[in-house]
């Protein structure tokens, strides 16, 4: 079995005290077999906030996998935004925890989806660079037979009903057609500070993408500070949300899928709902994918039209 532990928008910057802690401690009880962060390891991209994560996650006594958020990235610093946007996040990140991850049941890839700037005012937003999508297929075309592949990154890929924040990268319909063309299983995303869990795909190419809420940050969005902890056996995938609840943290969801041939399987068995904001398996299924189909139409036509304001890339 391979166990994964998804933590997103730690935050530093804004974290109550004890809660860095006891996070620590839920983290080296559960023995993950890796650590999955995904991004926002800042508030305000400073550097006694990245000094403060780094001396967290060399806390942690497994393998990282750690991808920026669009608040790792200075804010007020237009020079060094514009031309070296991810200089601090590269300075605290080591570049062995930014590699592929390659375990016994999985593969998992980081994607970079923040945007320096965008050719609007929603800088927070994320946006896949096709070089970067590019070097993401070559990395999972590489993959063991018989593996869930996984990709890892800060922005979702598609809407999520009743989640205002949960807006698409730019190009996601793109990157979603690399990810079915390599066979990914998995979308574990941040940026939300919510839980959600939502079918992408369909018979012939399951995909599930799954988003995680704020682990550190007192800035919660309704739910309680959380991670997910992920088990991978050749036989089935768990979804297991762990909640804050007081001074420790408590299991939320839990959603149990097959894996039959290496490959995910839809619908799930959803053993609890509790804590997850959307994403139940089902006739409500369906109706997530029609809604991301045509939000996905309608952001591939926006990204044509950004395309061509900007003309480039």
């Amino acid at each position: 079995m391979t166990r994964l532990a998804l933590v997103a928008d730690l935050h530093f910057g804004s974290v109550p005290e004890g809660l860095a802690e006891a996070l620590r401690a839920e983290l080296l009880a559960a023995a993950p077999d890796a650590c999955l962060v995904a991004g926002d390891l800042t508030l305000r991209a400073r550097r006694r906030e990245f000094r403060a994560a780094r001396r967290w996650l060399d806390q942690l006594p497994f393998p990282r996998l750690v991808v920026p958020g669009n608040h790792d990235l200075a804010a007020k610093n237009l020079m060094e935004r514009f031309f070296r946007p991810y200089r601090r996040f590269q300075r605290v990140v080591r570049a062995e925890e930014q590699r592929t991850l390659r375990l016994a049941d999985c593969v998992v890839a980081g994607l970079n989806t923040v945007a320096p700037w965008q050719p609007h005012l929603r800088w927070a937003e994320g946006r896949v660079r096709r070089k970067d999508a590019a070097a993401l297929a070559v990395e999972l075309a590489g993959a063991p037979a018989g593996r869930l592949k996984i990709v890892l990154a800060h922005h979702p890929f598609a809407p999520v009903p009743d989640m205002a924040r949960a807006r698409p990268v730019r190009r996601a319909p793109t990157a979603l057609s690399l990810f079915r063309a390599q066979g990914v299983d998995l979308i574990l995303s941040g940026h939300t500070h919510q839980s959600y869990v939502l079918p992408l795909g369909h018979a012939g190419a399951p995909m599930l993408a799954v988003g995680a809420p704020t682990a550190l940050s007192w800035r919660t969005r309704g739910e309680a500070n959380g991670y997910w902890l992920i088990e991978i056996t050749p036989e089935q995938l768990v979804l297991r949300l762990r909640l804050r609840a007081g001074e420790r943290f408590a299991d939320g969801a839990c959603r149990v899928h097959r894996i039959e041939a290496g490959r995910l399987q839809l619908p799930a068995t959803v053993v609890s709902e509790a804590g997850v904001a959307a994403g139940a398996a089902g006739p409500a299924a369906g109706e997530q994918a029609l809604a991301a189909a045509r939000a996905a139409a309608a952001q591939a036509a926006e990204d044509a039209a950004a395309d061509a304001r900007e003309g480039v890339e």
